[in-house]
């Protein structure tokens, strides 16, 4: 399923981030999300000093509205084949913009941001507001339930459908206009809530779905003879004939779904733990940091604070301290990066007056297989330094096996301990943890696992 986004409201893991001002056709998605804030920074973007007025250039507005009408063309053709377009909009629906030209006395415009998704402001009109209880009529409750939904303003005008209100006051906030055979929907904010980068990546997992959901739902529903008139949310109060028990049935089979739902979602969150360790083996960066880091405090170890700046790790046990220095290369491991800890270990010992242990922890040759690895992480030209200077180097490959073994009991925390602080040079430790291929194929850290 093709999703994409303009702006960045949600993870660009899942969904394809694009610029409305550019070359791409975004009209080729399934499904398309545009955050109106984006098409407004977009535009102000392109916003000039010139002398005394900050404003648009004549050429650059000739350009702008060049694109809004082909923009607009490619919008309606979407929605005639069934398209959906959810844009979530703010109460920054129109702007006064300056026209810088070559006149003594600059023209301003209204301009209505509404047009660039084909709509007109003349039809709407909002008055701030502020809440988070929302009433959704039945068919998108399921939809907004992703979310930790709210509101800024409510619409005191507007064409189309109202499909979310204020609860006890019925004051429209969300809304479906239906344009040929597909859909406009103006939705507000929409938030999700995260207790960690797992935690995130599940929910805008489930924003994705949830997206895809509804779009399936909206396409089955399409009828050319239906009238598009919906039924008002009082209706809902009101049962007639058998029809309790079927929401009752229905009611059941949806527990039923929940259930259902929780477990995938569980197995889901367990792989994704899985998925995070295996970042030790190809990542870079703050991805790779985290990751060693998690590992090390699930471990036992204390992680201790740093300055800002710095790429170093610190951490700690029983008044023992290793600074670690944590690299993701493409290649082997270098002697400058032995260098580099050590600058992070004679700060510590100044700072402190206590002699850390270094150790240089490496992901190298991380965008190839493990079974292509066939170089050393830790080449002969910087053994003799890392020796002198007293530096364990370990490769992310062994930092995970240590962490599995340790989590099967295969290796304790002392032995574990001594490894790191008490190693000077290559860490040296076999392991039949990692699994490549198949069920039955190991690569032991000191033997068949290349680069270590």
């Amino acid at each position: 399923m093709n999703v994409k986004q303009i702006g960045e409201k949600f993870s660009q893991q899942f969904f394809e981030s694009v610029k409305y001002f550019s070359d791409d056709y975004f009209l080729e998605a399934d499904i398309l999300i545009i955050d109106l804030a984006s098409i407004v920074a977009e535009i102000t973007n392109m916003k000039v000093f010139s002398q005394v007025s900050y404003g648009i250039r004549e050429s650059k507005l000739a350009v702008i509205n060049n694109v809004i009408s082909e923009r607009n063309e490619q919008i309606r053709d979407y929605l005639k084949k069934g398209g959906n377009l959810y844009v979530i909009i703010s109460t920054k629906l129109e702007e006064q913009l300056e026209i810088i030209g070559t006149r003594t006395s600059n023209e301003v415009i209204t301009f209505d941001y509404l047009s660039t998704i084909t709509l007109n402001c003349k039809d709407f009109s909002i008055k701030s507001q502020k809440g988070s209880s929302i009433n959704y009529i039945a068919k998108f409750k399921d939809f907004f339930s992703n979310f930790d939904n709210s509101y800024d303003f409510v619409f005191k005008n507007h064409i189309g459908n109202v499909i979310g209100s204020v609860a006890k006051s019925n004051q429209p906030t969300t809304l479906q206009i239906p344009v040929e055979s597909g859909n406009i929907f103006l939705l507000q904010t929409l938030k999700t809530s995260a207790d960690d980068l797992d935690d995130y990546l599940t929910r805008q997992q489930a924003c994705k779905d949830a997206f895809v959901q509804l779009n399936q739902l909206l396409y089955v529903q399409i009828k050319p003879e239906e009238s598009n008139l919906e039924p008002p949310l009082w209706l809902d109060d009101y049962t007639i004939g058998n029809e309790h028990d079927e929401i009752a049935k229905l009611k059941n089979l949806q527990n039923e779904k929940i259930a259902i739902d929780n477990q995938i979602n569980q197995r889901k969150q367990n792989l994704i733990y899985y998925t995070t360790l295996k970042k030790l083996l190809y990542s870079t960066g703050k991805d790779l940091e985290f990751g060693v880091k998690d590992i090390l405090k699930e471990i036992g170890y204390i992680i201790e604070p740093t300055n800002d700046g710095r790429d170093d790790l610190i951490f700690s046990f029983k008044g023992q301290v290793a600074v670690a220095e944590i690299k993701g290369v493409k290649g082997s491991a270098a002697e400058k990066h032995a260098a580099q800890l050590m600058k992070w270990v004679n700060n510590y010992h100044i700072n402190h007056d206590l002699n850390p242990k270094g150790i240089l922890i490496v992901n190298g040759f991380r965008e190839i297989p493990l079974k292509d690895r066939i170089e050393n992480t830790f080449p002969n030209q910087m053994l003799s330094y890392s020796r002198q200077q007293k530096i364990c180097l370990v490769s992310t490959t062994q930092l995970l096996q240590l962490y599995l073994d340790f989590k099967v009991e295969l290796i304790t925390f002392n032995k574990l301990h001594k490894l790191l602080f008490n190693t000077i040079g290559i860490l040296k430790y076999e392991s039949t943890t990692i699994k490549v291929s198949s069920e039955e194929q190991y690569f032991p850290a000191t033997t068949s696992v290349p680069g270590v």
